[in-house]
């Protein structure tokens, strides 16, 4: 199930005709309707300082930025390529979180 939850954004994206910044746009754009009809819908209340809105906003950017380069990848390469490099998220933060989050790197 995990398998296919992965490959299915990448035949979506490869047949859709819109190009990739769009196919993001109403993606974040939709989404966030629906997590804000959900926030109504449970009555949740949150409370969120400048601070927290700024790195929210921030993960959000990456975020975009990684779905725009992955339907990028599978509309011009193919749907493995992007299945690969989607696939290699998890390397990439394990090499990059200790130097986003300024930390030292253990040693067994």
């Amino acid at each position: 199930m995990l398998y296919y939850s992965r490959v299915s954004p990448s035949i979506f994206g490869k047949l859709i005709s819109l190009n990739e910044g769009l196919l993001v746009w109403y993606r974040v754009f939709f989404s966030s309707i629906i997590l804000l009809l959900v926030l109504k819908l449970f009555k949740t209340k949150t409370s969120v300082t400048s601070k927290q809105k700024f790195d929210i906003a921030k993960i959000g950017l990456f975020i975009t930025i990684h779905w725009v380069f992955f339907y990028a990848s599978v509309k011009y390469a193919n749907v493995s390529i992007g299945v690969v490099c989607y696939c290699l998220t998890s390397f990439f933060t394990s090499v990059f979180s200790p130097i986003i989050n300024l930390a030292e790197v253990q040693s067994n």
